[in-house]
């Protein structure tokens, strides 16, 4: 091999060095651009669970708070149908009372017919005291 052989291969060693070093350093730089690309879009996708996040933590409490108000209205609907339930019995209660007192009553009154002296007493009475 000659002289200019071995420069020829000294040459194209180094254009070969080159080349590769170089390719590295370009492919290096895409490489990092990848990764600060990637790690833009995981920290969008972090930002968008986080607002994911607090979107259901919000919609829960809403369910949270109409579930408890359900509750609320369900509780306050049963106390007034059991009241209206003991103000009906007593309103029944007070119904039967009063058709035995007013059957009662005409059954004196029937009687009371059926008797002339306690007629006239009654009449008695009501001219005493009108007169």
């Amino acid at each position: 091999m000659g002289p200019g052989a071995i420069i020829q291969a000294v040459v194209a060693s180094a254009i070969a060095l080159l080349l590769f070093f170089g390719g590295r350093s370009c492919g290096a730089a895409s490489v990092s651009d990848d990764r600060a690309e990637l790690k833009e879009t995981l920290s969008a996708c972090d930002a968008r669970v986080d607002s994911l996040e607090t979107s259901l933590t919000e919609m829960v409490a809403m369910y949270d708070d109409a579930n408890a108000a359900t509750e609320a209205a369900e509780e306050k609907a049963e106390a007034w149908r059991i009241r209206a339930d003991d103000e009906a019995k007593l309103a029944a209660d007070g119904r039967r009372r009063l058709q035995a007192e007013i059957h009662a009553r005409d059954e004196e009154l029937a009687e009371f017919k059926k008797d002339p002296t306690c007629r006239a007493q009654l009449e008695a009475r009501l001219c005493a005291a009108l007169y």
